[in-house]
């Protein structure tokens, strides 16, 4: 199915979307989508939502991981589904597990995919 990924930082930003799709194959959620980020300067930290399956309650399975396979940035972008939420969480793993700030983003093209266990 399709869905659509949104700014959950509270700085309101509007993403441009390229494509974004999902599979379910039991309570196992993959999803994946290219995302494009608008310039900006905001200092919220970088917060992505609309996932289409709230993930589970705390087990680290619920956790799941999502990871940039593409992004113009000169960061490595990844990050996880928090637990019991439909957001994920974004950080860089090439600078100590930082998490990024919106304006660390600005402009960026980002490829990723997020694997977690579906509440339901």
């Amino acid at each position: 199915g399709a869905w659509t990924p949104s700014d959950q930082s509270g700085a309101s930003l509007s993403f441009a979307i390229t494509d974004a799709r999902y599979v379910k194959l039991g309570r196992a959620g993959v999803c994946w989508a290219v995302l494009g980020y608008p310039a900006t300067g905001n200092g919220e930290l970088a917060l992505w939502g609309g996932l289409p399956f709230t993930s589970t309650t705390g087990d680290s399975a619920g956790a799941g991981p999502f990871v940039c396979g593409y992004n113009d940035k000169a960061i490595p972008v990844g990050g996880y589904v928090n637990p019991n939420a439909t957001t994920m969480l974004v950080y860089s793993p090439g600078v100590n597990g930082t998490r990024l700030v919106n304006s660390a983003l600005s402009s960026g093209t980002f490829f990723f995919h997020a694997i977690y266990h579906a509440a339901n």
